[in-house]
C-alpha cells in the first residue's frame, strides 16, 4: 500500500479509536451528531482525494461506506435518537437512596439541569443536526438502500425544525439533495416559504445563491426527466417544486442584482446561468420574459473580457449549454463559441464536453463552418471517440443532423464507434430514437447499422421506457429511409417495426401524451412507410381535433396529417371541414407556392375541394408567381392533379390565358414525376405473357406525346394497359369500387379520343386477387376492349 497509505491508514485508526471509546464512556447513548461529526472527520481522514492521493480512492470510499453502515445497523442515524444523550441513565437512584445519600441526591439535581440546559440548547439546533446527517450521507456517493432510508428520514424530520432554518442551513440542504437526487415538494416548500418568510433570501452570500440556483435548477431536470440524480426512487413524490415557483423567482431575482453579479466568481456564474436554464420558467410563457432578461443581464456581465478569458473549460460548456436551451442570440453564442475554441484551448476539453458543445451549436442552429470544423476535428480523433459516453455520441448525431453537417466520412466512424464492443446494448431508450432519427434525416443508410438500429429498438424492455417523443423520432427516422430507399430495402423489415411501434403508440397508457406536431408526425411516417391502417390514422385525427388548431405554427402538423390522409385514401369529413375551414381563415399566410400546390393536391386526394376553396388557393398561387417565385417541376406536378380534377368534374372553371399557362407546365411536371408501381407492372406482364398476348412495356403513344405503360402488339388493335398507382384513385371505397380521379380520366379521355382502347388496372382490383383469378380477370377486361387474344403475335419485349 506504500507509506502514505500506511500513514493515512494510522491516522483513521486513532480517529476510529477515540470515536469507539467515546461511545463506550457514554454507555451506548452517544449523541447521533457525535457519531456523524465524527464520521465526518473519519471521512476527511480517509479521502485523500482532498490532498492529491488519487490510488487511495477506492480504498477509502469503502471503508467510509462500511463505517457508515456500522453506524446505520446500530441505529445511531435514527431521527429518533437525534438527543438520546438525555434519557435517563440505568443507575437512577431510588426514594432509599435519596434518604441515606443526599450528597449523591444533589449531584444527580445538578444532573438534572445540566440535562435540562443541554435538551434546550440541542432543540434550538434541529434544524442543523439533521441538515449536517444529511451533508454526511449525500458525500458517500451512489447510496445503497439503508443510507436512502436514513437520508428521506432526515430529510422529513426538517419539516418539524423549518421554523430554525439559516442560510447556511439552506445552502446546504439544496446541496444534499442535488448530490442524490432527492425532490420532495412538501419539505423543500415548507422550508423555503420560512425562509422567505424571515427574509433569509437577501443575507445570502452570491456564493451560497449560485449554489442554491445551480441545486433548483438540477433538481427540476430530475423531476421533468422522470428520474433521479442517483438511486433514490420517486415513489410518492408529486409536483415539481409545488409552491416554491416563486422561491426560485426570487433567488433570480437576488442573482441579478448589480452588487451580486459583480461579486461572483466566474463558477458561481456559469452555475446561475445553467441553474436557471433548467427551470421550469423556461417553459411558461408569462415568466419566460422575466427569466430572459435575468440570464441576459448575466450573460452580459459574464461576456466582459477581463471576465472571458478567466473561464475555465467546464464553466464554457455549462454556459454554453444554457444559451442552448433559453435560445441565445447570435452575437452572444459567436462570442463565446469564439473562446471555447481559442488556440490552446480545445485539447483540454474532455470528450465528453466536446460533444455538449456540439450538442449545444446544433440546438442554436450556429452553423458557422470554422468552429464546427474544428470541433469535429478534434471529436473524431481515435482516442476521442473511445472516451465518448454512449450520450456524447448520440448528442454528435443529433448536432450533425441539425445542422445538416454530416458527410460520409464522419458518419462512418460514428457509427463504427457505436458498433463495437458491443456498445448499442448501452444506450439508454431516448439515445436509441436519437440516433435512428439523426442518422435518417442525415440520409446515412448501412444496412447493417440500420438493422441494428431497428432489432435494438423494438426490444420489448424499451418500448415500456420511451416516451411518446421517442416513438415519433424512431418513426420518422424510419420513414426518412423508406422515401429515400423505396423498396430496395428492408421493406418487411420496416414493415413490421413500424406495426410495432404504431400498436405501443396506440396503447391506452400513452393517451393524453402527444403534442399537435407529434401527431402529425405519426401520421405523415405511417402514411410514408406505406403502413394501411386506417384505425390508428383515425385515432390519430380524433386525438389532433380534440386539440383543435389554435396556433398558426401547427400549420406544419396540419400538412402533415392532410398528405397522409390523401397518401392512405382516407376520408374523414369532420377533419375536412376543420382543414377547410383553417384553410379560408389563414391562406393569406402562405409564403411559398409549393405549400399552397402540395395543399391543393392533398386536398384533391381526400376530396374536400370545393370549387370556392379552389379559386382561393389558385389566387394565391398566381399572386406568388408574379411576386418572382419560379414553381419547380415537383411543384407543377402537384398543381397539375387538381386544375384537371376541377376541369373534369366542375366545369370549365378554368380558362383563357390562365389555364394555358398552368397547363403548359403542369402537365410536363406530373408527366415526370409520375411513377407506376414496377412490381406490380412486372405482374401483369406475366399475366399478359401467360395468355399469349403480345406487348411492350414503358413505352410511348401518339408520337412520343403520351408515354403509357404496356402497349399491345398493333395485330391486336390500338389498346394500352394502364397499371395506375394508388395515387390515380380518390380516398375511400364506395359501392363502385375505387373512383377515378381527374388526372386518370383525362388521360383516358385523350387517348380514346384518338381511337386508342384503354385497359386501366387498379392496385385495389388486382391485389384482391388471387394469381388464378387474375388471369379469368384479365382475360375478360381485354376482351370487353375488343381483342382477339386468338391472334398469334411475336412478343416484343422491351
Amino acid at each position: 500500500m506504500g507509506q502514505w497509505a500506511r500513514c493515512w491508514e494510522r491516522l483513521a485508526a486513532n480517529q476510529r479509536r477515540r470515536l469507539v471509546e467515546t461511545w463506550q464512556s457514554s454507555g451506548g447513548r452517544l449523541p447521533t451528531i457525535t457519531v456523524s461529526l465524527g464520521l465526518r472527520r473519519l471521512t476527511q481522514v480517509m479521502l485523500p482525494l482532498r490532498t492529491g492521493h488519487k490510488d487511495l480512492a477506492p480504498w477509502a470510499h469503502s471503508v467510509h461506506v462500511d463505517r457508515l453502515k456500522a453506524a446505520l445497523s446500530s441505529g445511531h442515524f435514527a431521527p429518533t435518537k437525534h438527543f438520546s444523550a438525555c434519557e435517563k441513565p440505568a443507575s437512577w437512584p431510588t426514594t432509599e437512596q435519596h434518604d441515606v445519600h443526599e450528597v449523591q441526591m444533589d449531584k444527580w439535581e445538578g444532573w438534572l439541569a445540566r440535562r435540562d440546559a443541554r435538551l434546550e440548547r440541542a432543540s434550538r439546533r434541529g434544524f442543523k443536526l439533521a441538515v449536517q446527517q444529511m451533508d454526511v450521507l449525500s458525500r458517500s456517493g451512489g447510496l445503497e438502500v439503508e443510507m436512502q432510508a436514513a437520508f428521506r428520514d432526515h430529510a422529513q424530520k426538517l419539516s418539524e425544525f423549518a421554523h430554525q432554518v439559516d442560510t447556511f442551513g439552506l445552502a446546504s440542504l439544496f446541496l444534499s439533495c442535488r448530490r442524490v437526487g432527492y425532490v420532495n415538494s412538501p419539505v423543500l416548500q415548507k422550508v423555503t416559504k420560512e425562509a422567505e418568510a424571515r427574509g433569509l433570501i437577501k443575507l445570502l452570500t452570491p456564493r451560497r445563491l449560485s449554489g442554491i440556483m445551480h441545486s433548483l435548477g438540477v433538481l427540476t431536470r430530475a423531476h421533468n426527466r422522470n428520474a433521479t440524480w442517483g438511486n433514490i426512487a420517486r415513489s410518492g413524490q408529486t409536483g415539481l417544486f409545488d409552491g416554491i415557483d416563486h422561491f426560485a423567482t426570487s433567488i433570480l431575482a437576488e442573482c441579478v442584482k448589480e452588487e451580486n453579479l459583480s461579486s461572483f466568481t466566474e463558477w458561481s456564474l456559469a452555475c446561475v446561468v445553467y441553474g436557471a436554464s433548467l427551470l421550469d420558467m423556461a417553459n411558461n410563457a408569462s415568466q419566460r420574459p422575466r427569466l430572459d432578461s435575468a440570464v441576459t443581464s448575466i450573460l452580459t456581465e459574464a461576456k466582459h473580457p477581463e471576465r472571458l478569458k478567466k473561464f475555465k473549460e467546464q464553466e464554457l460548456v455549462m454556459i454554453m449549454y444554457a444559451m442552448s436551451r433559453l435560445g441565445a442570440k447570435r452575437p452572444m453564442v459567436h462570442l463565446f463559441c469564439h473562446e471555447i475554441v481559442k488556440t490552446g484551448r480545445l485539447p483540454k476539453y474532455e470528450a465528453q464536453n466536446l460533444s455538449t458543445i456540439l450538442y449545444s451549436l446544433g440546438v442554436l442552429g450556429h452553423k458557422d463552418e470554422v468552429p464546427i470544423a474544428w470541433l469535429m476535428g478534434e471529436t473524431m480523433k481515435p482516442h476521442r471517440l473511445a472516451q465518448l459516453k454512449e450520450e456524447g455520441l448520440s448528442n454528435i448525431v443529433y448536432a450533425l443532423a441539425l445542422l445538416g453537417a454530416g458527410n460520409q466520412a464522419v458518419l462512418s466512424a460514428l457509427c463504427d464507434e457505436i458498433m463495437t464492443r458491443h456498445r448499442l446494448v448501452k444506450f439508454r431508450c431516448q439515445e436509441v430514437a436519437t440516433l435512428v432519427w439523426g442518422l435518417g434525416k442525415l440520409g446515412y443508410f448501412d444496412p447493417k447499422v440500420l438493422r441494428a438500429l431497428i432489432h435494438e429498438a423494438l426490444k420489448a424492455h424499451r418500448l415500456r421506457k420511451y416516451t411518446e417523443q421517442g416513438i415519433v423520432m424512431i418513426l420518422y427516422g424510419l420513414a426518412s429511409v423508406a422515401r429515400q430507399l423505396g423498396s430496395s430495402f428492408a421493406r418487411e423489415e420496416l414493415a413490421q417495426a413500424v406495426a410495432i411501434l404504431v400498436i405501443e403508440a396506440k396503447s391506452s397508457r400513452r393517451r393524453g401524451e402527444c403534442s399537435q406536431q407529434n401527431l402529425g408526425i405519426i401520421g405523415w411516417s405511417i402514411a410514408t412507410l406505406g403502413f394501411r391502417d386506417l384505425i390508428c390514422l383515425k385515432m390519430v385525427l380524433a386525438r389532433y381535433m380534440a386539440l383543435g388548431v389554435n396556433d398558426p405554427q401547427q400549420e406544419k402538423s396540419l400538412f402533415m396529417l392532410l398528405h397522409a390522409c390523401g397518401t392512405l385514401r382516407f376520408k374523414d369529413r369532420r377533419f375536412n371541414e376543420l382543414v377547410a375551414k383553417w384553410v379560408d381563415e389563414s391562406h393569406q399566410s402562405f409564403r411559398r407556392v409549393g405549400d399552397v400546390a402540395k395543399l391543393l393536391h392533398d386536398l384533391t386526394l381526400v376530396g374536400c375541394l370545393s370549387a370556392e376553396l379552389f379559386y382561393t388557393l389558385f389566387f394565391d398561387i398566381h399572386k406568388l408567381w408574379n411576386q418572382g417565385q419560379s414553381p419547380t417541376e415537383q411543384v407543377w406536378g402537384w398543381l397539375f392533379v387538381p386544375v384537371i380534377h376541377m376541369r373534369t368534374y366542375r366545369g370549365d372553371l378554368v380558362s383563357g390565358a390562365v389555364w394555358e399557362r398552368v397547363m403548359a407546365k403542369a402537365r410536363r411536371g406530373w408527366i415526370l414525376r409520375r411513377q407506376t408501381d414496377a412490381h406490380l407492372r412486372g405482374q401483369v406482364s406475366t399475366t399478359l405473357s401467360s395468355l399469349g398476348v403480345s406487348h411492350r412495356c414503358g413505352t410511348t403513344v401518339m408520337d412520343g406525346a403520351m408515354p403509357v405503360d404496356i402497349e399491345l402488339h398493333p395485330k391486336l388493335g390500338k389498346v394500352v394497359v394502364e397499371v395506375d398507382s394508388a395515387l390515380d384513385y380518390a380516398c375511400n371505397e364506395t359501392k363502385k369500387g375505387h373512383e377515378a380521379l381527374g388526372v386518370a380520366q383525362w388521360r383516358n379521355g385523350i387517348l380514346e379520343s384518338c381511337g386508342w382502347q384503354v385497359c386501366g388496372i387498379s392496385p385495389f382490383e388486382w391485389n384482391s386477387r388471387s394469381e388464378a383469378d387474375r388471369i379469368s380477370w384479365l382475360r375478360d377486361q381485354l376482351e370487353s376492349k375488343g381483342v382477339p387474344l386468338s391472334v398469334d403475335a411475336t412478343v416484343a419485349s422491351e
